[in-house]
């Protein structure tokens, strides 16, 4: 599918930030297999010094249905490392509103 093969990460967060779906593209990005990041908080993939600011892009999110947030990041690997990646939020508000 489009989703399992595109080349950016794909994961998608419930409102209190927990992963509920990774691509497979994560273990290229960060070197975790997607079944080792769904489940945990979104802001464990960060840098740690970004958990305030993951929770602040996940508050804009569920304050602005019809729109979105553009947001870079410190992003965690698992070799410890980090390297610097952007995310573009939408909330799933703006999907079950429009039907």
């Amino acid at each position: 599918s489009l989703v399992a093969n595109a080349w950016e990460a794909i994961v998608v967060v419930d409102r209190d930030g927990t992963v509920l779906y990774a691509s497979p593209s994560v273990q290229r990005l960060l070197g975790l297999l997607p079944e080792e990041v769904i489940g945990r908080p979104f802001d464990q993939l960060l840098h740690p010094e970004e958990s305030v600011s993951a929770r602040t892009f996940l508050h804009e999110l569920l304050a602005r249905p019809w729109g979105g947030t553009v947001r870079s990041w410190r992003l965690r690997r698992a070799d410890g490392g980090f390297g610097w990646g952007g995310t573009r939020g939408m909330s799933s508000a703006r999907r079950s509103r429009s039907r």
